[in-house]
């Protein structure tokens, strides 16, 4: 069962208390290990969305690890949002804030407990590292990672299949679209929040 949530159209007041009732309510449903997603509501995220290969909902994804009972999503952003472009850990009311985005959504794959220590254990490094981001996309490389490579090589790792979700292409250069994610068939979604 997908938990399917929205905001009416009240003040802004009203919408920020209904937003954090929305995160409250969606918490009940997710895990640590869970990749969280989200919809910018900015031109820049508009385009990224625009890189999905077949659904165009979300634009950015990282992962929720719940620390002593909060719950943070790790990210790999770039540009003004983050001019160090060093791995992000976002507390989850601020990552899905409605001012910024439209929603958000969680999937989680089928792995073993094991194999979820493993990617919040391969995330984690990535953030103690200062992983940059990566400008150029290129999955080729482990110095810098774009937010959905970080997901992919970090579940590759930890299931030791690396070859676990094919890429999208464009230009003959191969990349992971944030709908390989959510599209995979070992994904479930777990909850669905929209903000509008």
């Amino acid at each position: 069962m997908v938990a399917s949530m929205s905001c009416n159209n009240k003040g802004v007041a009203d919408k920020e208390k209904q937003m954090l009732d929305l995160v409250d309510s969606s918490l009940r449903y997710l895990k640590s290990g869970d990749v969280m997603l989200r919809s910018g509501n900015s031109f820049t995220s508009m385009l990224l969305a625009n890189f999905n290969t077949k659904n165009k909902t979300y634009s950015h994804t990282g992962i929720l690890i719940i620390e002593e009972g909060t719950p943070y999503v790790y990210h790999a952003i770039g540009g003004e949002d983050n001019p160090d472009a060093i791995l992000r850990k976002e507390h989850l009311y601020f990552w899905c804030n409605p001012s910024f985005n439209s929603g958000f959504a969680a999937v989680r794959y089928d792995l073993d407990s094991n194999e979820v220590r493993g990617v919040i254990s391969k995330v984690r490094s990535y953030y103690y590292n200062k992983v940059k981001f990566d400008m150029d996309f290129d999955l080729e490389t482990d110095n810098s990672l774009y937010c959905t490579e970080m997901i992919y090589k970090a579940i590759g790792e930890a299931t030791g299949n690396v070859n676990w979700l094919i890429p999208s292409k464009a230009a003959n250069k191969s990349y992971i679209a944030v709908d390989d994610l959510f599209l995979h068939p070992a994904a479930k979604f777990i909850c669905k929040v929209s903000f509008k």
